[in-house]
């Protein structure tokens, strides 16, 4: 069975009063009467470009470690908000500040990926959110001693990527790294004026 950390109940404490401060206005967590709590808190897992395109092992020798956490939020069943949190340097290895907490798809993404994996993976593992930037995907990386895969979440269209589906570790690289990365606004051509100048 596929795991997540846990965490000693002051921890967990000290999230749930931190998120409480920082709950946006416009969030659905401030309304009058709602009721929500901390649902899994999950390591987070960055795979780079550089790594993808040009690293060489498995999973685990390509990912960085980022030193945040993801802790889904549940109103009822309804994962729609997230927190993220980090390690304080003196203490690494349990999350401790709270640096964002949001509305978001992804949480519901997440939610629907973990109800996943909870009926259909039932391999000792542990998981992780690993999130490609460069590719815009977020899922589950699943890792364990006959364990080591990758369950996507949220992608665009263009990565055909299966959602809520095993796909081992090594697949999961190649699937990718045949896709070129989406490209954002890019950067500046210098002989533009900045925005707003003239204005």
């Amino acid at each position: 069975m596929v795991t997540a950390p846990t965490l000693a109940p002051q921890v967990l404490n000290s999230i749930a009063n931190q998120i409480a401060e920082r709950v946006p206005r416009s969030s659905e967590l401030a309304a009058p009467g709602a009721v929500a709590g901390i649902g899994e808190s999950l390591r987070v897992a960055l795979l780079p470009e550089d790594e993808l395109t040009g690293g060489k092992g498995a999973l685990g020798d390509r990912v960085v470690e980022t030193g945040q956490w993801h802790h889904q939020i549940y109103t009822g069943d309804d994962a729609r908000s997230f927190a993220r949190s980090i390690e304080a340097p003196e203490a690494p290895g349990e999350p401790s500040e709270v640096v964002e907490v949001a509305d978001s798809v992804v949480a519901a993404d997440l939610g629907r990926t973990i109800r996943w994996v909870d009926e259909n993976v039932p391999q000792e593992g542990e998981a992780e959110v690993l999130m490609v930037p460069s590719h815009f995907t977020v899922g589950l990386w699943l890792h364990g001693p006959e364990l080591d895969a990758v369950v996507v979440s949220s992608a665009p269209p263009e990565m055909e990527l299966p959602r809520n589906r095993l796909i081992e570790s090594g697949r999961f690289i190649e699937m990718l790294a045949a896709r070129p990365a989406i490209e954002g606004l890019g950067a500046r051509d210098g002989s533009a004026a900045p925005l707003g100048e003239g204005a």
